[in-house]
C-alpha cells in the first residue's frame, strides 16, 4: 500500500495509477518518456536546420506524431522552428542576401491568398500529392546535375532578372504554405541555382523563414488551432532546440560546399517525398 501511496503522490491530475491489487496506471516515468521522445526530435531537427537553413519540420513532424496528435505536433514543429530561426537569425544575419529576402517575400505575401483559394477549390490531398512529387522529381533532377557538375543556370543573373525570378520563388513559397505546408522547396532550389556560397545561401534561408514562419502561426492562432498547452510543451522543448542548434553550427562549419549542396538537394527531395506520402496515407 505504501508504494500505491508513493506512486499517487508522484502521478499528474489525471493518471490512473496501478496498485498491488492489479488496476492499471499510467506513471509520470511514461509522460517523461514522451517528453524525451519529442527533445530527442527537436534537438535532431534543430541540429539539420542549423546545418543547412531548413529541416525543421521535415524532421520533427514525422517523429512528434509518434508522440502528439497531428495539431499539437504540427504547432510544436511551427514554434520550435521559429524559435530555432530567431537564435540563428543574430549570429548569420550579415550574410543573408537581404535584396534576395525582400523579393522571396514579398512573393510570399502574394502567392499565400491563391493557396487558400486553391484549398477551397481543389483537393488538398490531390494538390499536395501532385505538389510533392513535383518538388522530388525536381530536386532529384538538380541533385543528378550537381553531381555531374553541372554548373547552376541561374548563377549569373543579376538585377532586374533576379528579382523577378525571387518574386516568383516566394510567390510559389506563398502558395505553397497555404495549400500543402510546403513552403521551403522553392526558395531552396532558387538559392541553389543562384550558385550562392553556403554560408549566403544558409543565412538567407533563415532571414527568410524567419519572416514567414509568423505568419503561419498567425493563420493557425486565427483558425483556433493554438493552445496554451501546446505553447507550455513547446517552451519546455527549446532547451534541446539549443544544443540542436550548437550541434548543426559545429558541422555547418566543417562541411564543404559540394557536400553541403548535396545534403541541401536531398532534404528537398525527401521533403518531396515526405509530403506526398503524409497527404498519401491517411
Amino acid at each position: 500500500m505504501r508504494s500505491s501511496a508513493v506512486l499517487n503522490a508522484w502521478a499528474i491530475p489525471g493518471d490512473t495509477i496501478e496498485t498491488e491489487s492489479g488496476a492499471r496506471w499510467a506513471s509520470k516515468k511514461l509522460v517523461n518518456a514522451s517528453w524525451l521522445a519529442a527533445a530527442g526530435a527537436v534537438m535532431l531537427s534543430g541540429m539539420i536546420q542549423a546545418t543547412t537553413g531548413f529541416g525543421f519540420a521535415l524532421v520533427s513532424v514525422p517523429l512528434l506524431l509518434l508522440i502528439y496528435d497531428p495539431h499539437q505536433a504540427v504547432t510544436l514543429s511551427i514554434m520550435l522552428s521559429l524559435c530555432s530561426l530567431l537564435m540563428q537569425y543574430y549570429p548569420c544575419r550579415g550574410s543573408a542576401v537581404k535584396p534576395v529576402v525582400q523579393w522571396l517575400f514579398l512573393g510570399s505575401l502574394l502567392g499565400t491568398p491563391f493557396g487558400f483559394a486553391a484549398i477551397l477549390r481543389l483537393d488538398p490531398r490531390g494538390l499536395k500529392m501532385m505538389v510533392s512529387m513535383a518538388v522530388a522529381l525536381l530536386g532529384a533532377l538538380l541533385l543528378a546535375r550537381q553531381r555531374g557538375g553541372a554548373p547552376p543556370r541561374f548563377a549569373r543573373d543579376t538585377g532586374a532578372s533576379l528579382s523577378y525570378l525571387c518574386l516568383a520563388a516566394g510567390a510559389l513559397s506563398g502558395f505553397l504554405l497555404s495549400s500543402a505546408s510546403l513552403p521551403g522547396p522553392p526558395v531552396v532550389l532558387l538559392l541553389d541555382s543562384l550558385a550562392l556560397p553556403k554560408v549566403h545561401l544558409r543565412a538567407t534561408c533563415i532571414a527568410y523563414f524567419a519572416l514567414v514562419y509568423p505568419t503561419t502561426l498567425a493563420l493557425r492562432a486565427m483558425s483556433g488551432l493554438l493552445q496554451v498547452q501546446g505553447m507550455t510543451q513547446a517552451v519546455s522543448l527549446v532547451p534541446m532546440v539549443v544544443i540542436g542548434n550548437r550541434i548543426g553550427n559545429l558541422l555547418f562549419a566543417r562541411i564543404d560546399e559540394g557536400v553541403f549542396r548535396r545534403v541541401v538537394l536531398a532534404l528537398v527531395v525527401a521533403c518531396g517525398l515526405h509530403g506526398f506520402l503524409s497527404a498519401a496515407v491517411p
